[in-house]
C-alpha cells in the first residue's frame, strides 16, 4: 500500500539548521534555554553570546565548512554548545558516546577523519580548556561566512550499529534535518513554557534532537546523565519538567523508582521511540504522571522520523505508532517488493525529505538501505523493520527483519512473543533470545518485580499458541542496557545461552 500525505503549508523547507539558535535568541533573549542538573541554567541570549565566543574557537582550530569536529557527547551544557557552534560554522557536528567502548570509539573517530575531537571517555576534559581558549581567541570583526554549503551539504554525522556490528555514519544534510525538526514540531507542539526533561544520550538521535526542538520552541532543555539515575523522579519534579522523552528501559526505571514517590502532575507529555513501549508501562506511566498525554513513535536513524500517533492515540489504537509524518511517503512491501494491501504484514519502506543522505564511505551499505528509484536522482529509505499499515494509514510496527525467524518449522515473530510476555502481570520488559539453531530452546528473559518464571509462562499460554512459548524462562531484576538505552541482548545471551 503506499500512502501520500502532502506538505502542509505550515511546514517550510528551510535548510540551515543553525538558525534554530539565532531565531531563539532574538525571540526569547531572556528565557532559560539550556541547564545542566545541579546547575542555573543560561538564557538564549547567554547561550547564543558562549556559541559565537567558540564558533571562532573553532575556526582557529581550522575547522569550517564540510570539516568534522568529534565531540565526546556527555550530557552537558558544553556538548550544546559545541554542537550549535559546529552547526553555525558549516561544519559537520559528530557527537560519540562517551559510554562506547574504547576500539568502538577509535573505529568512529577512524572513520569520520575529524580536524579536532573535544573531550575524553572520562569527562568533557578538554571543555575548560576550549572555553578558556575561546574566550582568548580574538573575535572576527565580521563573522566570515560559509563558503560552499548548502541544504543539501551535511551538519550531522550520526553513527549508529544498525543491524552491523560496525558503527555507520549516517550522513544528516541541513535540509533533511531541519525538515525533520519542523514536521516532529507540527506534531508535538513543545512550547516557550516547556521544559524538556533530557535522560537521553546526546550521542543518539533522540535525545539530540530534543536541543534543536527546544530551541525550535524557545523552551529549556534540561540535561541528565546517566549518574543521575537514583534521583530520576525528584530531578524531574525539581526542575519543573513538563516533556519527557523516554525509552522503556527509562520507563521501567521510573517504574521501580515510583514506590518512593508521589503522582508528579507537572508532566504534561511524555514521548517513546526506539523499541515498543510494553501497554502495562503505559499504563503505570499514566499513574505516575496522571496529567500527561502520550506520544508513541517510530523512527530510525536514518530518517528522524517516520511517524507520530498523535497524544493519547494509543488509548484508541494501543499498538500503532501512529501517521506518517507530513510530507513522508510509507510504503509496505513483500519480499520480492511488491505493495501489500492494509492489514498485510511486510518490510517498511519510506521516502520523504527526512531521509538522510546515506552512509558515511559506504557506497555499498548506501545502495543497499537507501535504494534508488527508477529513472530518478531520488532514494527510498529501506528500513529493514517489518510491519502493516491499517486502513486510516495508522503505522503498526512489528519488529526488525532479525526479529522474523522459523523455530520447529513455525515462523515466529520476536516482538510478538515478547509483546505477550509484557503483558503478564508484574512484567516490566522482555527479551527474546532467538536459538541460533532449530534443536536449541528460545530464551525469554523477563524483567519485574515478584516475577517468575512459571507464572509468565503460564499466562502467555493464554495468550499464544503452544508452539510459541519459549522452552525456557529467567526473571531478572532490571535488563542490561545499550549505550542507547535499549535492552542489551548481546548480554542477555552471554549470560543465559550458555
Amino acid at each position: 500500500m503506499r500512502l501520500r500525505i502532502m506538505v502542509t503549508p505550515r511546514i517550510r523547507a528551510l535548510a540551515d539548521v543553525g538558525e534554530l539558535l539565532a531565531t531563539a535568541a532574538q525571540r526569547w533573549p531572556a528565557r532559560p534555554a539550556v541547564r545542566d542538573l545541579g546547575s542555573p541554567p543560561v538564557t538564549y541570549r547567554e547561550l547564543f553570546d558562549q556559541v559565537a565566543t567558540v564558533e571562532d574557537w573553532l575556526r582557529a582550530q581550522g575547522a569550517g565548512p564540510g570539516a568534522r569536529v568529534a565531540v565526546i557527547a556527555h550530557s552537558q551544557l558544553a556538548t550544546v554548545v559545541l554542537m550549535w557552534a559546529t552547526l553555525r560554522i558549516g561544519a559537520v557536528f559528530v557527537p560519540l558516546n562517551p559510554a562506547a567502548p574504547a576500539a568502538a570509539l577509535t573505529s568512529m573517530v577512524t572513520d569520520a577523519d575529524p580536524v579536532l575531537t573535544v573531550g575524553t571517555p572520562g569527562a568533557l576534559a578538554d571543555w575548560p580548556e576550549v572555553a578558556g581558549s575561546a574566550a582568548r581567541t580574538p573575535r572576527f570583526p565580521t563573522p566570515p561566512v560559509p563558503t560552499g554549503t548548502g541544504p543539501d551539504d551535511l551538519c550531522m554525522l550520526l553513527y549508529t550499529s544498525g543491524t552491523t556490528a560496525v558503527p555507520k555514519g549516517v550522513m544528516c544534510p541541513h535540509r533533511s534535518v531541519r525538515y525533520a525538526v519542523e514536521a516532529i514540531q507540527e506534531r508535538l507542539r513543545y512550547t516557550a513554557e516547556d521544559v524538556v526533561f533530557n535522560r537521553l544520550p546526546l550521542a543518539f538521535d533522540y535525545g539530540l534532537y530534543q536541543a534543536l526542538l527546544a530551541a525550535h520552541a524557545g523552551a529549556c532543555l534540561v540535561l541528565a546523565g546517566p549518574g543521575s539515575d537514583t534521583m530520576l523522579l525528584r530531578s524531574i519534579s525539581t526542575t519543573g519538567a513538563t516533556v519527557l522523552p523516554l525509552l522503556p528501559t527509562i520507563g521501567g526505571m521510573i517504574e521501580r523508582l515510583r514506590r518512593r514517590s508521589a503522582p508528579l502532575t507537572g508532566i504534561r507529555l511524555i514521548t517513546n521511540t526506539g523499541a515498543a513501549m510494553p501497554e502495562q508501562m503505559r499504563r503505570s506511566l499514566r499513574d505516575i504522571f496522571p496529567a500527561a498525554r502520550l506520544a508513541l513513535m517510530y523512527g530510525i536513524t536514518e530518517c528522524k522520523r517516520v511517524t507520530i500517533m498523535e497524544p493519547d492515540g494509543d488509548l484508541a489504537r494501543p499498538r500503532s505508532t501512529g501517521r506518517p509524518l507530513d510530507g513522508l511517503e510509507v510504503l509496505v512491501r513483500d519480499a520480492d517488493g511488491r505493495p501489500v494491501p492494509p492489514m498485510a504484514t511486510g518490510e517498511i519502506f519510506v521516502r520523504g525529505p527526512s531521509v538522510m543522505a546515506g552512509y558515511w564511505q559506504d557506497d555499498e551499505q548506501t545502495d543497499a538501505r537507501f535504494v534508488r528509484l527508477a529513472d530518478s536522482s531520488e532514494r527510498i529509505l529501506r528500513t529493514g523493520d517489518f510491519g502493516h499499515l491499517d486502513h486510516e494509514g495508522y503505522l503498526y510496527f512489528e519488529g526488525r527483519r532479525d526479529d522474523i525467524f522459523k523455530h520447529k518449522g513455525a515462523r515466529m515473530n520476536c516482538r510478538e512473543i515478547e509483546s505477550a510476555a509484557e503483558r503478564v502481570s508484574g512484567v516490566d520488559l522482555a527479551a527474546l533470545l532467538i536459538p541460533a539453531e532449530d534443536d536449541e530452546p528460545m530464551v525469554l528473559v523477563v524483567a519485574g518485580e515478584s516475577v517468575d518464571s512459571a507464572s509468565v509462562l503460564a499466562g502467555m499460554r493464554q495468550r499464544l499458541e503452544a508452539v510459541k512459548i519459549p522452552e525456557v524462562c529467567v526473571a531478572v531484576p532490571m535488563m542490561p542496557i545499550t549505550l542507547n538505552g535499549k535492552i542489551d541482548k548481546r548480554r542477555l545471551r552471554e549470560a543465559h545461552c550458555r
